[in-house]
């Protein structure tokens, strides 16, 4: 029976019962408890009993033991010198024919050396290490990387004979093994000594997936700290296997943790000192804090603040900041794309060629190249060809389904580009697979895993047809992960006190082929009847201006319909990269009548409505949540009603007078309202859209005639005279 002072059976018990109550197998504050394989070992041992193989096992744990406060070297002791009796009548026998009572692990340069008595079950094992065998001294060498597993087996191989003294290196002095990182911007090296179950492990390791790579030059690993996951692992990894920190190393891998943690306040940030020069127009603080952040994901990140805090403009403003990365290529839909062109041209300097790819046969590109998702995988080649530096993906949740063909195509364009800037109000619209393939693109060290990705936040589960990823879970954490790793996220009521309280936009449609063609025959034969009936008076008589005035109504109602696929197409983009709520204004009931057709549970008043159905209609986008978008004419809803539920207004038709733009934007800015106002104008540009909001806006800036109602007039009457002016030009 085994000879030990029942003080030091205590003091084990209670080093093993403190190491179980730390975090198994997991960093904690001050370190980490046992290994996966120890803390299963010890949870089915007797602690009263097993003092012996309790101590071998502790011995390993120098770091841990001493920061609880407990003496390591008393459980070295105790491992090392206990009294045993002899019960194996088959040890093996040296020449003196005397038995070899002693197990000896010293260290020899990088190898172990190993004496023990004959046990084929030891020995065995060690063959598998490819040990040698000298027989001068009946030894073993293995690699010294191997020092925990040889102190484990020495354990389960012997631990049950007397009278075998124990002359064990202690692992903790042991380098099997060293960890370098020169700054928390370098990845991971970690030089090991062979150890074929560290081989295996760190190949086998989910967290470590893409983040590694074998360095033959260094001779070790290289891993990149994508995220604090990857810095959790690499402690579970060192302690595992023994692996000591450079001076360096230890000092930044702390300071990994940190980095992380102020990364993820930088995605929330509404402030920054960081300047872009050259930049066409001024930032706000918040836009600014959002170049900052680009600055520091080295322009892959997500760009999901809330519609109406300018994603756009951040974007451009990187592309600004660094004119060395051309070709640079912009991926919109198509609605947007003359918005593009026009805000590219205004904030990003002058040097740079900007060019819009349309359908066609023809690609022709630019220093910036921008074209819309429907013709992605048409001109995919070309544009690989481009060898692109970076791809600004706008409303990027038009890739969200990965199966479809055009998120293939732009998958592989994204995987052709060092930079990758998505654009998006609401990267998961309705669940979090559908943040998956730009998550992947933008962040494949991450989110490189589909499977653990939907099981952790998709609540994923396999059913009859497959996988089933429509649910959510685990978003705190998902959201965390991303704002440590690639997304910048702010909302409007983070920043109000940096935006006014109401601003306005303009939003150019995209209007071509024949829609565009049937508006511009009708535009030339206006100019060309005021050619013909103008003469030399400066001033339409009052007969010839009543008919002037019809035909341009005619003009206007063909303008919305040359307009009206793109409207459709910003309505839906808008509904389905916002969750807020949006009102439109019209002029036309045949405006209500096509977005009723294209949007079933859309609301509408106009003229032909009681009072009784106009309140019905404002009660229910008031106070009914699946309520988001309502239409309204000027003369039906532009005075008296309340639509303070919504945030945002569109117009789709432009008043004549701008008091009545005005009102129509104070159905939501107004008493009831509790965050910032954005109006939308869709307008086409250089046509009568473009020509007659720029009259409005020189209006407004004086507000007496805002609310001049000659100021209807006067716009009219401008408007002939800019039409008769183009036609001269053309002439």
């Amino acid at each position: 029976m085994v000879k030990i002072n029942p003080e030091d059976r205590k003091f084990v018990s209670e080093v093993a019962t403190a190491m179980l109550m730390r975090c198994d197998g997991a960093r904690a504050e001050d370190g980490v408890g046992y290994n996966k394989f120890d803390s299963a070992r010890v949870r089915n041992m007797n602690l009263d009993r097993d003092t012996i193989s309790l101590s071998i096992i502790l011995i390993k744990y120098k770091n841990q033991i001493t920061s609880m406060g407990f003496d390591h070297e008393r459980i070295v002791k105790i491992a090392n010198s206990v009294e045993r009796k002899k019960k194996d009548k088959n040890v093996k026998k040296g020449k003196n024919g005397k038995a070899i009572k002693t197990v000896s692990v010293t260290v020899n340069g990088d190898y172990l050396k190993i004496i023990s008595p004959y046990n084929e079950g030891f020995l065995a094992w060690v063959r598998t290490l490819k040990g040698r065998f000298n027989g001068d001294d009946k030894s073993w060498s293995v690699s010294i990387g191997y020092i925990r597993e040889v102190l484990e087996a020495v354990d389960n191989y012997y631990g049950n004979y007397d009278n075998i003294e124990f002359d064990l290196v202690d692992p903790s002095d042991v380098n099997v093994g060293e960890i370098f990182c020169n700054g928390i911007k370098e990845d991971v090296l970690v030089a090991m000594k062979y150890n074929h179950n560290f081989v295996a492990w760190i190949k086998e390791n989910d967290v470590f997936k893409f983040n590694k790579k074998w360095d033959n030059n260094k001779k070790a690993w290289r891993i990149t700290v994508a995220n604090k996951d990857v810095v959790d692992e690499i402690f579970k990894m060192a302690e595992m296997f023994g692996i000591k920190y450079s001076e360096e190393a230890e000092k930044n891998m702390e300071a990994f943790i940190d980095y992380f943690d102020e990364r993820i306040e930088m995605s929330s940030a509404d402030d920054s000192k960081f300047n872009v020069k050259g930049l066409g127009g001024e930032l706000f603080p918040f836009q600014t804090a959002g170049v900052r952040f680009a600055e520091e994901l080295d322009g892959r990140l997500l760009i999901a603040d809330e519609m109406g805090l300018g994603k756009t403009v951040q974007a451009l403003a990187y592309l600004q900041h660094h004119p060395e990365v051309r070709p640079a290529v912009i991926i919109v839909p198509n609605c947007v794309k003359e918005n593009w062109r026009r805000e590219t041209i205004k904030w990003v300097s002058q040097n740079n060629e900007t060019v819009v790819v349309n359908g066609g046969k023809d690609f022709v590109s630019g220093d910036i190249t921008i074209l819309n998702y429907d013709i992605v995988k048409k001109h995919k080649d070309a544009i690989l060809d481009l060898n692109p530096q970076c791809v600004i993906l706008d409303e990027s949740h038009y890739i969200k389904n990965f199966k479809a063909q055009r998120t293939k195509a732009v998958q592989e364009i994204c995987r052709a580009s060092p930079h990758i800037i998505a654009l998006s109000g609401t990267p998961m619209l309705n669940r979090p697979i559908e943040l998956w393939t730009v998550a992947n693109m933008i962040a494949p060290n991450t989110f490189n895993n589909w499977q653990k990705f939907v099981k952790r936040y998709c609540a994923g589960f396999q059913d009859s047809y497959g996988w089933n990823v429509s649910g959510s879970s685990n978003l705190d954490e998902l959201q965390a992960l991303l704002r440590q790793t690639m997304m910048i996220r702010r909302l409007k009521a983070d920043v109000l006190k940096e935006l006014p309280e109401k601003m306005r936009e303009t939003v150019f449609m995209d209007v071509s082929g024949k829609a565009w063609s049937d508006y511009m025959e009708v535009e030339t034969n206006f100019i060309n009847w005021l050619k013909e009936n103008l003469g030399e008076d400066e001033k339409l008589s009052d007969k010839l201006m009543a008919e002037a005035i019809l035909k341009i109504n005619k003009l206007r109602t063909k303008i919305v319909d040359a307009k009206m696929k793109s409207v459709k197409e910003w309505v839906n983009n808008f509904m389905d990269s916002s969750t807020g709520k949006l009102v439109l204004f019209c002029h036309h009931r045949k405006t209500i009548k096509a977005m009723k057709e294209a949007f079933p549970d859309i609301l509408s008043i106009s003229g032909e409505d009681s009072a009784e159905d106009r309140q019905k209609a404002v009660d229910s986008f008031q106070n009914d949540d699946s309520k988001r978008l309502i239409v309204l004419t000027f003369g039906a809803g532009g005075v008296g009603l309340t639509l303070t539920k919504a945030q945002n207004v569109a117009f789709i038709e432009l008043a004549w007078r701008p008091a009545d733009l005005s009102q129509a934007e104070d159905r939501i800015h107004r008493i009831g309202q509790e965050g910032q106002v954005t109006a939308w104008y869709l307008l086409v540009p250089n046509s009568i859209d473009e020509t007659m909001m720029g009259m409005i806006n020189e209006k407004m800036e004086v507000s007496a005639k805002a609310l001049d109602k000659d100021a209807e007039v006067s716009i009219q009457r401008n408007l002939i005279t800019s039409f008769l002016n183009r036609g001269e030009e053309k002439c």
